[in-house]
């Protein structure tokens, strides 16, 4: 298990959240009628109920690191059950539930911890099947046959790496059916090329 692991997984979503950010055509920037902004990806309706208060401008911008921790710590990893996820596998919950929400995030993660694993092999991607045969260390032409099949059933690295794809091409399909998805959808796909990459290093750090 991974507890651990929330300090790298928050660290990879500050990043990708930036800082103070006020922009009046995002929803998540307005408190009650008035442009608050948003910082470290903490909105100011999410800072407001953190606080039990309303909420100003000067709250937002003085949010600490310490206090955004906090709140995804509760909100975010807790929810997504971070702590009882493998390596890796818990960024790819908590950071898709920063930035697509806790429900989806949970329905992914679901699904993963039932699908098969010659199904999650067959359903993850070309793309996503070529990454997981160089982590097998096999020929890498993006088919599923014999021989990755049995590289696979063989490490259990590399079921863990095909969880992390599995659950990677679950969170595509998702950005895909969003209405936002023509106007956010490339920054989404980036964001899940990235948050993909770094699960993979978090799940080779301890399989190493």
């Amino acid at each position: 298990m991974t507890a651990t692991n929330f300090e790298a997984c928050l660290a990879f979503a500050l990043e990708e959240e930036g800082g103070y950010q006020r922009i009046s055509g995002d929803p998540g920037n307005w408190y009650r009628g008035r442009l608050i902004g948003t910082n470290m990806g903490i909105s100011a309706n999410t800072l407001a109920t953190w606080l039990h208060r309303g909420v100003e401008v000067s709250d937002m911008r003085g949010l600490t690191a310490e206090t955004a921790g906090a709140i995804y710590r509760q909100n975010y990893w807790q929810e997504v059950r971070g702590d009882t996820l493998p390596s890796g596998l818990d960024l790819m919950g908590f950071d898709y539930g920063v930035n697509a929400g806790v429900g989806a995030s949970l329905t992914a993660l679901s699904d993963s911890a039932v699908a098969r694993l010659a199904y999650q092999a067959l359903n993850m991607g070309r793309s996503r099947l070529m990454v997981l045969q160089r982590w097998l260390g096999v020929d890498v032409d993006g088919v599923y046959g014999p021989i990755t099949e049995a590289a696979l059933v063989e490490s259990q690295s590399g079921q863990q790496a095909a969880r992390i794809l599995y659950v990677s091409r679950l969170q595509e399909r998702h950005y895909r059916s969003l209405d936002g998805f023509t106007q956010f959808g490339a920054g989404w796909l980036a964001r899940l090329a990235r948050r993909q990459a770094r699960a993979l290093e978090l799940l080779d750090g301890v399989s190493a």
